[in-house]
């Protein structure tokens, strides 16, 4: 072995054991004695990014490059010496010359992947990590990718697929059961939700973020004192967690304790002043104690980062009503512009629409989650079943397949001509939620908004007689509009759709909409569905 082999064998043993500085004057030694010694020039730029010296890095590493460029090892390094920088670009070019060197690398093709998934570049990010797989099948964090992209696409199912599998293969991975946690949260599934979270708080108790999740998921639960001991315990954590205070603040405020609640907005809103959020719930509070005007800034301050923020869209509304500017209201609940209505009398697959409604009905009362009275949704004296179209049966896939098409010829009838600035952009990726409401006689469903969707409607399966033959009776109907805390009752403007078996109603996520009570010795079934941004 030569002196110099020897000096870098010494070297690297030093840095294998953490002795950086002992390591660096080794390696140093060397290109004293040949500048451009090419394994010297890349160890000596892996102690530079070791330190935070990233610029250095790049310099070495690209030295050692050109002095000898045949091995991937160096490309990969000079890659991750690009992320800490920030130049994404020039790191995938790094990954990608690595992998035309040596193709076997699963992890560069992991690592390059994730530079597409952030770039958006979905396709090729999806390729990439099925070439990882073939040479690592049983690697989780590419399955959570996996899952994250397909959620961006709006395919949930998939994604849902994807986290459980990266969930049975590393069961200790906390990003594997957050990100599935998320995912069953989002899709309404909060029961499972909770058992996701709290698996990854199991594995690591100490990150304040995944407090937060489960006290969100609480919340929806209407489980008000557990979530408001999982944002005590988040804050424990990090008294600068923003979404902590922020949750607590919605709790305190559910609980009636309006001054608690201003108080944790405002910290929420001190940590992060664009915390929409924050700003939304706050105005909404504003509207309750009787300040509209103060809450209208709230509201358009939020509007002014994010367009199409569906609570502060439907509480503007409301504090502009409680003022008395109704012409303003109504420039923002355009019912006869926005809700759009369609009748399939077809249904492919089905001998007719009454054979189709008959199938969905018999799915939906078989399901097991069709729980009465379910805690914090609007339904009241009624039945309720979480998403129903993370199910793959012919009925969901159908009843999906009749939403997406409604929603393409909606958008097709609505354009970004600028006249209304939430439709200006709408989401470029998205995916439909569904959830299937059955109503008893005397039942209805209080005026609500679908805070995470875009647009939203709902498809009836099964009307009742009386319904179907009232003339001068709007029971059972579905009625857009609600009135403002402090407004004048009379002058807020309602619309009235009437429910018919094979109709489908549209319209934008923020439109204020309920039903009247009927009476019947039969059940209303319909199923009420979001197009949510992914």
């Amino acid at each position: 072995m030569s002196s110099l082999q020897q000096a870098l064998q010494i070297a690297l043993e030093h840095h294998q054991q953490g002795r950086l500085g002992e390591a660096e004057a080794g390696y140093r030694r060397i290109l004293d004695a040949q500048p451009n010694h090419a394994a010297a020039l890349h160890y000596l730029g892996m102690v530079a990014g070791q330190t935070g010296a990233y610029d250095k890095a790049i310099e070495l590493i690209g030295r050692a490059i050109e002095a000898d460029g045949r091995p991937a090892e160096f490309h990969c390094n000079l890659a991750e010496a690009y992320c800490a920088t920030g130049r994404l670009e020039e790191a995938a070019g790094a990954y990608r010359r690595a992998l035309e060197i040596n193709p076997g690398l699963a992890n560069a093709h992991f690592a390059l992947a994730e530079l597409l998934r952030e770039g958006d570049r979905l396709e090729e990010a999806e390729e990439s990590l099925g070439r990882g797989l073939a040479l690592a099948p049983d690697t989780p964090i590419a399955y959570c990718m996996l899952g994250d992209i397909a959620r961006r696409r709006g395919d949930a199912r998939s994604a849902l697929d994807h986290y459980q599998r990266a969930t049975g293969l590393a069961p200790d991975m906390v990003l594997a059961h957050n990100n599935l946690g998320s995912l069953l949260q989002k899709v309404g599934h909060l029961d499972e939700a909770v058992a996701a979270y709290r698996r990854a708080i199991g594995i690591d108790p100490g990150q304040a973020r995944m407090h937060v999740n489960l006290g969100h998921a609480m919340k929806e639960l209407g489980r008000l004192d557990e979530a408001v001991a999982c944002y005590q315990t988040a804050l424990g954590l990090d008294e600068g967690c923003a979404e902590a205070h922020f949750g607590r603040a919605n709790a305190r405020r559910e609980a009636g304790e309006a001054e608690a609640a201003i108080t944790g907005y405002e910290r929420a809103i001190e940590l992060d002043p664009d915390f929409t959020e924050a700003h939304s719930a706050y105005g909404v509070l504003l509207t309750e104690l009787g300040r509209p005007a103060e809450a209208v800034d709230r509201f358009q301050r939020v509007l002014a980062l994010a367009p199409r923020h569906v609570r502060s869209y439907a509480n503007l509304g409301l504090a502009l009503a409680a003022q008395g500017l109704w012409e303003d209201v109504e420039a923002f609940f355009d019912y006869d512009r926005l809700v759009h209505r369609r009748r399939f009398d077809r249904v492919p697959g089905w001998d007719g629409l009454d054979r189709f409604n008959a199938a969905v009905a018999d799915y939906i009362y078989g399901r097991p989650d069709l729980l009465r009275d379910r805690p914090s949704v609007a339904t009241k004296g009624g039945s309720q079943t979480e998403n129903i179209l993370l199910d793959d049966h012919p009925v969901t896939r159908r009843l999906e397949s009749m939403v997406r098409e409604f929603y393409r010829d909606y958008l097709a009838a609505t354009p970004a001509d600028g006249a209304d600035p939430y439709f200006d952009r709408p989401p470029a990726s998205w995916f439909v939620k569904a959830n299937a409401v059955v109503l008893t006689s005397n039942g209805y469903q209080d005026p609500h908004i679908h805070p995470v969707g875009f647009c939203s409607g709902v498809y009836y399966v099964r009307i009742p007689e009386t319904v179907k033959a009232a003339v001068d009776s709007e029971a059972g109907y579905i009625r857009f509009g609600k009135a403002a805390p402090g407004a004048v009752p009379d002058r807020t403007r309602y619309v009235s759709v009437k429910p018919e078996e094979g109709l489908m109603v549209m319209f934008p996520s923020y439109f204020w909409h309920g039903t009247i009570p009927f009476e019947s010795d039969q059940d209303r079934i319909c199923v009420a569905f979001d197009i949510e941004p992914c």
